[in-house]
């Protein structure tokens, strides 16, 4: 019967059944079969994702969605391209600009793609630069928002890991700002063989004006990170303070928030949080039938017994999330094989922070490979395009997403330089 559940878990998965049901009751039977009993089972369900760190999630989601419908995509832009914009690349060097700010503000690049699109995507093509290459920046440069704090990846991860939130944050910083520098090169490269025609030098008049209409939004992050990082609020506090400055903005400053968006952005907060709920859930159920019958430790066993090493594992773990990310919900693959394989990078000395950032980046370029990355198609929904063509405009910047995992992977110093130095 317990093997009979396990199976159950992939047939489910593999006939299109949503992950978190064929996880939870594939785990659910063999629980039962192992002599759990069902209240206890129930119980914890309950209590792991009952959790005030956890409530952060969904507040970080819904700064996300309210950011996207608040007026302060078009603004921002406005001021990089502004300051940017006449030298070779700076339209598209003002698009990574951008979305790094948003990530820092709301961990959403779906909300990013969705905010920064009507604006960029022109801004770019006016200036030259192909409808093809213009989306795969965007696309690439959105995908930051899950690795850069407030990462929502990263808080759950530390959940199912017994990690610091804090520090897992300190330990994507620099990471991802090391792939912003690398999307920028790519952007260099592809600038230096086209024929561009960047707009001619703004007016610093022009550039003030940008920049009184901006500097609320610049604001936002630190009132967002500086808290947490100081350790005046915890990061589920910080959240609360992103959504109500978020409100603020989109009320008072640019008002072009309204209460029907507001309503809009809510109830996709709760399909999204309800979803990732359910996954964490059963991620847990999952883990401890694994504990139960010593799983990690077996396969701790079998790779070290294999032959691989600190040199060799990496490679397979980021192909195999890259693998995964091509058909299964990115929240599935971060919350069941992420800790699954924590103790067996432990073991070979992989720095786990190090290991965690990884995993948060690996997962984002997973769900942006072709043939069936998740992102892809939400891509097409947002832009308006067709699959081939995004799939195809996302390939262009892929060298620069995989050398940051290996980089981040190998050279763990750029992950716990940070850390290190605020303890």
């Amino acid at each position: 019967m317990a093997t009979t559940g396990l199976i159950l878990i992939m047939v489910l998965v593999l006939l299109g059944a949503p992950v978190w049901l064929g996880v939870l009751t594939g785990s659910t039977i063999a629980l039962l079969d192992w002599g759990f009993a069902p209240e206890s089972i129930i119980s914890t369900m309950y209590h792991k994702i009952a959790s005030f760190m956890l409530v952060a999630v969904p507040m970080f989601i819904f700064a996300g969605q309210l950011l996207a419908v608040s007026g302060i995509s078009r603004p921002l832009i406005d001021l990089l391209s502004k300051f940017m914009g006449h030298i070779p690349g700076g339209p598209a060097y003002a698009v990574i600009i951008a979305c790094v700010i948003f990530a820092a503000m709301s961990s959403s690049g779906l909300a990013a793609l969705a905010g920064f699109a009507p604006v960029a995507l022109p801004m770019m093509e006016k200036t030259g630069y192909s409808r093809r290459f213009s989306i795969g920046l965007l696309m690439c440069a959105s995908a930051l928002g899950p690795l850069i704090p407030p990462s929502i990846y990263l808080i759950i991860f530390a959940h199912l890991t017994e990690q610091s939130v804090r520090e897992l944050w300190l330990a994507a910083f620099l990471p991802g700002f090391m792939l912003a520098a690398f999307l920028a090169v790519t952007v260099l490269i592809h600038t230096r063989r086209g024929h561009y025609t960047p707009p001619p030098s703004a007016t610093w008049g022009e550039r003030w004006e940008a920049l009184r209409r901006a500097w609320p939004v610049l604001l936002l992050p630190v009132a967002v990170l500086v808290p947490i990082y100081r350790g005046w609020v915890s990061p589920t506090e910080a959240s609360a303070v992103a959504v109500l400055c978020t409100l603020f903005l989109g009320f008072v400053v640019y008002k072009e928030l309204t209460w029907r968006k507001v309503w809009e952005a809510a109830k996709e907060t709760a399909h999204l949080t309800s979803m990732i709920f359910l996954i964490v859930a059963s991620a847990f159920m999952l883990s401890t039938a694994f504990t139960y019958k010593r799983i990690p430790f077996k396969l701790t066993d079998f790779i070290a017994g294999a032959g691989f090493n600190w040199i060799s594992l990496p490679v397979v773990i980021i192909l195999l999330f890259l693998a995964m990310g091509t058909v299964l919900d990115p929240n599935a693959i971060l919350m069941i094989l992420g800790p699954l394989l924590l103790p067996v990078v432990e073991q070979l000395g992989i720095n786990p922070l190090a290991y965690s950032v990884m995993v948060a980046l690996s997962v984002e370029v997973g769900v942006l490979t072709p043939p069936y990355g998740l992102v892809l198609f939400a891509g097409v929904g947002i832009l308006k395009e067709e699959f081939a063509t995004i799939a195809r405009s996302v390939l262009m910047f892929y060298p620069a997403l995989i050398l940051g995992q290996f980089i981040i992977i190998y050279v763990p110093q750029i992950s716990t330089f940070l850390p290190a130095l605020v303890k």
